[in-house]
């Protein structure tokens, strides 16, 4: 799909420029859409407590 394959680009390109992570944007969990996000791990989300690992979300 064209989202995965932004993905990869954006990871291509963190990693040329020596990037540790890559935010991969907007997320909304009930939204089947988005599932694709979650396939590349491993993942984290932001919440009122900071960062939180989101391994297995499938």
């Amino acid at each position: 799909s064209l989202g995965t394959f932004l993905i990869l680009w954006h990871i291509a390109h963190a990693r040329e420029c020596g990037l540790p992570h890559v935010y991969l944007g907007y997320w909304i969990g009930d939204c089947s859409k988005m599932s694709y996000k979650t396939r590349f791990q491993p993942l984290e989300a932001l919440s009122a407590d900071g960062w939180r690992d989101m391994q297995d979300t499938d």
